[in-house]
């Protein structure tokens, strides 16, 4: 029998605001990435100064919260074997494919209470209260159930009704129990709220906003204002992943605590071990979808609180996205100042290997910026990336240059721009880079070529 008053709080590690975050975990990713096989102390320095020109406050604390809480262990981002540092697989798919919704259902999919992400003192605590639930898998299916009686659910009660409330982190609850309880509430016309005595809200709401903002992050759900509540609200253009997540229950670990738990350290060690390995690897019983600009475009409220989805969905990868939208806007561009000009110069020539660039164009309107001829070439490599919030127009960013880009760039100077496309749920935003090598950017070899002439006896060991 589900009681309201049972409260438990149940924290996660804080984590940043929601533009920061999506900020700052492209850059995390670069940084892991060139770290692979580190020991600890290596690792420690290196994320340390290559991450402190990113922040505004430095501080060693700030940096190792960075490095520890936030890309560690909240975003497991890597781990250590044997003081190797090991980069996760999250990690490498966001390098690959740009995809920050993608990686946050990454954590969404896994994330569970207990975890291996809490000091030993908490994690007893919370096995010794017997929580035991995946919080990001309630609060979908709760959301799911309210949608279906038509009934939006706020904030406010997600975080008293749900996420501090001990009988549902025990798995005790139900998500039809606890849209009843609401209900009767609402009717009673009583607002019952996270609050512990002498502690301000930040302190009571800091562990909902934390999760709710992933989810968000993921794009699984929206959060709109509604006088003074803010309104969670399913995104159903997610629905098929959503509806494949759910088919694993709530109450349902792949990843058991218990079965670790003693006195020892040794016990601990292990714990903390297996956890990594679990909540790093890219094994999911879901299937991880990739993001196209059709499921992240702001999405329309319905009158049952949930998404509408849109009519049309983009067969095409994310870079084949931004491409094709940045051909569009050339094919406008050039088209405007002189039609011929368009359909004879420019090009979309991204699927052609070994060019260095995704765009043959012309200068057209823009023959002055440089003192062009308006039919003198003009080359764009376009970079895109897939996340929720836009960025802002003070943020430092990271993309890779295969070696035919960076000999492209250097080669044709301001004749070769990088056009970062961002795609959003507000909209699609571009950042132009006009002569990239010679921006003021860092541009650093991360990878070698090792060319060499066999001289010698080759081994055969089958």
């Amino acid at each position: 029998m589900y009681n309201h008053k049972n409260r438990y709080r149940c924290t996660i590690i804080r984590g940043k605001a929601q533009v920061d975050i999506e900020n700052l975990v492209p850059i995390y990713a670069h940084i892991v990435s060139e770290c692979d096989g580190f020991d600890s102390e290596t690792f420690k320095s290196w994320f340390d100064n290559s991450l402190r020109k990113f922040l505004s406050s430095p501080t060693p604390k700030t940096l190792a919260n960075h490095r520890t809480e936030i890309a560690g262990k909240l975003f497991g981002m890597y781990y250590f074997w044997d003081d190797k540092l090991v980069v996760a697989q999250r990690t490498l798919a966001l390098l690959e494919d740009e995809d920050l919704p993608l990686f946050f259902k990454s954590i969404v999919a896994k994330f569970q209470f207990p975890n291996g992400m809490d000091k030993k003192k908490t994690l007893l605590n919370r096995i010794e209260n017997n929580i035991k639930i995946r919080p990001f898998h309630f609060i979908l299916e709760l959301l799911r159930a309210a949608a279906d009686k038509n009934i939006r659910l706020s904030k406010r009660e997600i975080a008293y009704y749900a996420l501090d409330s001990l009988d549902v982190l025990q798995s005790q609850a139900s998500p039809s129990e606890v849209i009843e309880q609401i209900s009767i509430d609402r009717k009673a016309s009583i607002e019952r709220k996270v609050e512990y005595p002498g502690k301000q809200s930040s302190y009571c709401m800091q562990h909902i906003s934390e999760q709710l903002n992933i989810l968000e992050l993921a794009n699984l759900i929206t959060q709109v204002n509604s006088a003074h509540e803010k309104i969670i609200l399913l995104n159903n253009v997610e629905k098929a992943f959503i509806d494949s997540l759910l088919n694993r229950k709530y109450d349902s670990l792949d990843f058991d605590p218990y079965s670790y738990i003693s006195t020892t350290e040794d016990d601990a060690s292990k714990l903390y071990d297996a956890w990594n390995y679990y909540y790093c690897s890219k094994d999911t019983y879901v299937h991880l979808p990739k993001s196209s600009l059709s499921t992240i475009v702001k999405i329309e409220v319905g009158d049952g609180g949930v998404g509408v989805e849109p009519e049309t969905s983009s067969p095409l990868d994310i870079g084949d996205e931004g491409e094709q939208i940045v051909f569009d806007y050339e094919k406008e561009r050039v088209g405007k100042f002189n039609k011929r000009l368009a359909q004879q110069r420019v090009l979309l020539l991204g699927k052609q290997r070994g060019l260095g660039y995704d765009i043959l164009t012309a200068w057209a309107d823009l023959k002055d910026l440089y003192g062009k001829e308006p039919d003198d070439v003009f080359y764009i490599e376009v970079k895109s990336t897939k996340r929720i919030t836009p960025p802002s127009e003070e943020h430092s960013d990271k993309l890779v240059l295969t070696r035919n880009e960076w000999l492209s760039a250097d080669s044709n100077k301001e004749s070769f721009a990088i056009y970062r496309v961002y795609l959003t749920r507000s909209g699609v935003y571009v950042y132009k880079i006009f002569n990239p090598l010679d921006s003021g950017a860092l541009c650093t070899p991360v990878k070698y070529n090792f060319e060499f002439e066999i001289n010698g006896e080759i081994e055969k060991w089958k």
